[in-house]
């Protein structure tokens, strides 16, 4: 899609819109928010499959008065650091196999973040520049890949003020009963609450153990059945950040 032609124009009409999803093409110019209006309403944002679109629209995120939530999928990640990260108004943020590992090496300067989602592989990679002062932390596995225990248990040593970890598990490892049983002892252990949710690759949740009402709320966007492109996609990117 060629932004100047049309996407600017499209996405304006939407003034009312809460949550927005933009993916599959890369914008060819900045988005800046003196010639493009913010949505006024504007709560969250989804970017995936475009890897500069982040840093390309920095200012005019910025400039939505209500944005809170923004959500990485299968992009690289970017670097430096966009400022709508560090100015602190960015209160969850969720990245899922996106690739570049300077982005997670500087997590402590993502002022003002609350909830933090990432996908197994990051944590397991990156558990140590995570942030301690978050309300929660989710942590989502693939069919693919496995949330590492020793990961896990040297992250809530370090004392973190998390009071939730949620825990979004698939794949016949890491949904077996023993393993939740020890990825629930390593947070009880340290004085951490945890939710565990299971789901299979249908597109059914399992199985909640315990089911929390912060689970609920976004349950719906994330257990669906992927596509054999996506599947295909998601192991390529997976691949590269272990690399």
């Amino acid at each position: 899609m060629n932004y100047r032609n049309g996407f600017h124009s499209q996405i304006l009409r939407f003034q009312n819109v809460r949550s927005l999803e933009l993916g599959g093409f890369p914008l060819t110019a900045p988005l800046d928010p003196r010639i493009h209006p913010p949505l006024p309403l504007l709560e969250a944002i989804t970017l995936s499959y475009g890897d500069e679109n982040l840093a390309k629209m920095d200012e005019w995120l910025i400039a939505c008065p209500r944005l809170q939530e923004i959500e990485l999928f299968l992009i690289s990640a970017p670097y430096p650091i966009p400022k709508i990260l560090s100015c602190g108004k960015i209160k969850h943020l969720g990245a899922f196999w996106a690739s570049g590992s300077g982005f997670y090496e500087f997590f402590p300067a993502y002022s003002g973040l609350k909830s933090l989602e990432l996908a197994a592989s990051i944590f397991n990679r990156h558990r140590n520049t995570i942030p301690s002062a978050l309300d929660e932390l989710w942590i989502r596995t693939g069919h693919w890949e496995e949330l590492q225990p020793s990961a896990l248990e040297q992250f809530v040593q370090r004392q973190p003020k998390i009071q939730e970890i949620f825990l979004r598990l698939s794949g016949s490892n890491n949904t077996k009963p023993e393993r939740i049983k020890e990825l629930v002892s390593i947070c009880k252990q340290n004085d951490i609450q945890a939710s565990v949710e299971l789901h299979e690759r249908v597109n059914h949740v399992a199985e909640s153990v315990p089911r929390s009402p912060k689970i609920s709320r976004r349950v719906m966007e994330v257990f669906r059945r992927p596509t054999l492109e996506e599947d295909d996609s998601i192991r390529r990117w997976d691949s590269a950040l272990q690399e």
